[in-house]
């Protein structure tokens, strides 16, 4: 993990996650998410299973990717992306071509504790959206987080986000 990384872990709640840019010379998104490690420990042998969703509000464009995670007890996790946001432009670029998907679980001490690896199943999703946020006027991030208040206002949590994905088949593993 880079100091970059531990950084944001350090700044990241319990139930959060976020995707970062890690490695210099191959450069990879990896979704952070910080978890009690009581937590961690009970997801049991599970996989994560991933959905993703586009939002348009006005002429902003939200990117959410939701995910699940747990064999007795069921966590959902989101995460948004503003593609105007300085880093995210290259997330897009990166998210359409890696072939994994990774998920690195903090717990209580901030150090990873465990890893979940998938396939990425969203490669098309991702070019579609970065072609959206391409087409899409420019936007700043206060004006995304006023649109990701709207569509909040909707779906409050994260398993409200799991369902409509789930239930609109929005992308589907």
């Amino acid at each position: 993990m880079t100091v970059d990384s531990k950084c944001i872990v350090k700044a990241m709640k319990s139930g959060e996650a976020v995707f970062s840019l890690t490695g210099t010379k191959t450069p990879q998104v990896t979704c952070l998410v910080r978890e009690r490690s009581a937590i961690i420990k009970y997801l049991g042998n599970t996989t994560v299973d991933v959905r993703a969703a586009r939002f348009t509000v006005g002429n902003i464009v939200l990117v959410m990717v939701v995910f699940r995670v747990g064999q007795h007890l069921d966590r959902e996790y989101e995460v948004w992306l503003d593609f105007y946001r300085q880093s995210n432009s290259e997330a897009f670029r990166l998210l359409a071509e890696q072939e994994f998907l990774s998920f690195h679980f903090h717990g209580d001490n901030g150090r990873p504790e465990r890893i979940f690896v998938v396939m990425n199943t969203l490669n098309e999703f991702f070019a579609e959206a970065r072609d959206a946020g391409q087409a899409a006027p420019p936007w700043n991030h206060g004006d995304f987080l006023h649109a990701l208040t709207a569509v909040r206002a909707r779906f409050p949590t994260p398993r409200d986000l799991w369902r409509l994905a789930v239930d609109q088949r929005i992308v589907e593993k």
